[in-house]
This record gives C-alpha cells, sequence and structure tokens, in this order.
C-alpha cells in the first residue's frame, strides 16, 4: 500500500497539529522541545515547497495578486474579491499637514509654528530661558 503525496497546504496545517497532539502526551521537557523543534522545521519545509518553480516563476519581485494567482491556479481554486469594507482607509499619511511644515522635530512650547531657520532656534531658546 503506497500514500499518496501530501499536499504542501494540507501538510502547513496538519504537521504542528499533529505535532501539538504529541506533545499534550510528552512528560519529559527536554524530549518534548525536541520534537517541537522537528515539527517547527518539518513545517518549515512544507511552507517552503508551496514556492515551488511551478507554483511561483522565478522572478525578482512578486505583486500579492500575483502570487495569490500563482497558487489559486495550482490548487484549482478561484479568488474572490470582495472590495473595500465599510470605513476602511483607502489612503494613509505617515505626516500630518501641520508636521509637514518646516524642519526638524515639534519643539514643546512652540505655537508659533515650525522650526525653520537658526535665527529661529536661537529666538526659541532665548524666549524659553535657555
Amino acid at each position: 500500500m503506497t500514500l499518496p503525496p501530501l499536499d504542501p497546504v494540507h501538510a502547513v496545517l496538519g504537521i504542528p497539529l499533529v505535532t501539538a497532539l504529541v506533545l499534550v502526551f510528552i512528560p519529559w521537557h527536554r524530549v518534548a522541545a525536541r520534537i517541537n523543534v522537528l515539527g517547527s522545521l518539518l513545517t518549515l519545509i512544507a511552507g517552503l515547497s508551496l514556492f515551488r518553480y511551478d507554483v511561483a516563476p522565478a522572478l525578482h519581485a512578486y505583486r500579492l495578486g500575483d502570487l495569490a494567482e500563482a497558487f489559486a491556479r495550482s490548487h484549482g481554486a478561484e479568488i474572490v474579491e470582495i472590495g473595500a469594507r465599510a470605513g476602511e482607509r483607502t489612503h494613509e499619511s505617515l505626516v500630518s499637514a501641520s508636521a509637514n511644515q518646516g524642519f526638524g522635530p515639534a519643539v514643546p512650547g512652540l505655537t508659533t509654528g515650525a522650526v525653520g531657520e537658526q535665527t529661529d532656534v536661537d529666538a526659541l531658546l532665548a524666549d524659553l530661558g535657555l
């Protein structure tokens, strides 16, 4: 009797489950640690096998959509686009418009604008009594 080859997706999901079930019944911590490492290594190998060349062609860079399409094609699945959710942001700014004026970080005690030149710094330090 021969076993069918294990699908990498099922291996990535099943190996940690089997490892956890085995670890429940191991009372010795050294043995349990070695079994845990072995299970983690097998899961990593199964995860890396998802990136076979026939699934994801060798490119220098991938878009997430390209990888999703390659995985879906190789596993016979369909990709369903659900669109934006209610309240989901479509654009985020790392710097607010008020903080983007001038140079350097915000200075406590400065209420009239950003510090832009050395004369502004000197005036600010004089106002603060430094």
